[in-house]
């Protein structure tokens, strides 16, 4: 398999990776805590409709995509997380 093949998936994740990412800072923002849950839930909904295909395959079953959901709530969560613990060193 080429790469270029992944490239079209790879470039969506990034999106919702980004997505996730605004979406944690909007909660911390408020005073909510940055739960990966909540994120991973904010993502599935917007995750419904996105059917990647690699090669003409179809690559994301449900499971797959509450899994990649997860994965990135994660991510997101402890980018956050980090980016507002440095800021509080920095401050204090």
């Amino acid at each position: 398999m080429k790469l270029s093949a992944l490239l079209p998936a790879l470039s969506s994740l990034r999106k919702y990776l980004e997505q996730a990412v605004e979406y944690a800072e909007a909660q911390r923002k408020q005073g909510l805590p940055v739960d990966p849950n909540v994120i991973t839930f904010f993502l599935v909904t917007r995750m419904q409709d996105w059917d990647p295909k690699i090669n003409r395959v179809r690559v994301l079953d449900p499971p797959t995509r509450q899994a990649a959901a997860r994965f990135l709530g994660g991510v997101a969560s402890n980018l956050v997380s980090a980016a507002n613990a440095s800021t509080r060193r920095r401050s204090a």
